[in-house]
């Protein structure tokens, strides 16, 4: 009798429900979050510029519903192909590859745009979807780890190396992404040819324009070395940048001090965030009561963007 209770309630299930017999069976619904996937598709589908910033986070892999990944990937495709990324053009290109009805055509195109997306908080949200993509990866490879073991056919340590690749190789994707040569060359040519912001193509990390603008920035894969001699400005300059990224910019940053303990450091970070003569800070002449230094206090200690390690 349980057995047609179940066959009926599959039976009845949405044809477009994104549950599978297993998880209908055990009353489980793998993480995701379409809700997110969907403020995501029409956030791309509104704005050129959010599209970059989704490609850089997502693959059409990462999303639960085949809709949205389908979807998703046209997006991607027409990003990478340097072609307008819009309502009319995503309709037109799923119609050319014959995935316009697997998605409801442009219907749900139209219902996904209809969705007022909050903009800046995209790549949060791009972050969620790659997350509960992670977890459904481990969820997953779990499942296959636990039936070698009950198969004991495996010995352990040979299971145990198992798990190892298998969870190294979900966090290497969260960070590193298979891009053909026609990603990365299409990626770089746009890059070339859009002018920069400013003057300046990547972050003013340092947030001095004419150091900022001889860098040109700071862009992924830079490294940036501060050298000098001893009692020379290095760890302020730094400092400066800290405060210039966490605080002005609202990225997050790591300070590793091979010298200086965590909290002079901060005391440094305090001194460029809020303005204060570092002397005064290192002879306790601050007033507790000063507002600028109860700000960077509230900044650091609730939003912990910026970590010092010593």
């Amino acid at each position: 009798m349980q057995s047609l209770i179940i066959i009926i309630h599959l039976l009845t299930m949405s044809i477009n429900s994104p549950k599978t017999l297993d998880q209908a069976i055990h009353g489980r619904i793998q993480p995701q979050a379409q809700e997110i996937e969907q403020h995501i598709i029409s956030c791309c589908m509104q704005s050129s510029t959010t599209v970059r910033i989704a490609t850089d986070i997502l693959t059409p892999t990462d999303f639960y519903n085949i809709k949205h990944a389908i979807i998703f990937d046209s997006i991607s495709t027409l990003h990478t192909t340097n072609r307008p990324v819009d309502l009319l053009s995503v309709h037109k290109h799923l119609e050319s590859v014959g995935k316009s009805p697997d998605i409801g055509g442009i219907g749900y195109l139209t219902e996904i745009i209809a969705i007022n997306p909050t903009y800046s908080s995209l790549e949060y949200h791009c972050l969620i979807v790659k997350e509960q993509s992670e977890k459904r990866a481990i969820i997953q490879a779990s499942t296959t780890f636990i039936a070698d073991c009950y198969a004991n056919e495996k010995p352990a340590h040979e299971i145990i190396s198992d798990v190892d690749s298998a969870m190294l190789g979900i966090k290497g994707k969260a960070v590193y992404q298979d891009r053909t040569h026609e990603d990365i060359a299409m990626s770089a040519i746009k890059d070339i040819t859009t002018p920069a912001e400013g003057g300046i193509k990547g972050i003013p990390l340092f947030g001095i324009h004419d150091l900022d603008f001889m860098l040109n920035g700071a862009e992924a894969g830079d490294l940036i070395i501060i050298g000098a001699r001893p009692s020379m400005g290095k760890s302020m300059l730094f400092n400066t940048a800290s405060v210039q990224c966490t605080v002005n910019l609202k990225h997050k940053a790591i300070g590793w001090g091979l010298e200086m303990t965590s909290e002079k450091n901060f005391k440094m970070y305090v001194s460029a965030a809020a303005n204060l003569d570092y002397y005064k800070i290192n002879r306790g002449e601050i007033d507790p009561n000063n507002t600028p230094l109860n700000k960077v206090y509230l900044d650091y200690t609730t939003n912990k963007r910026m970590i010092h390690i010593d």
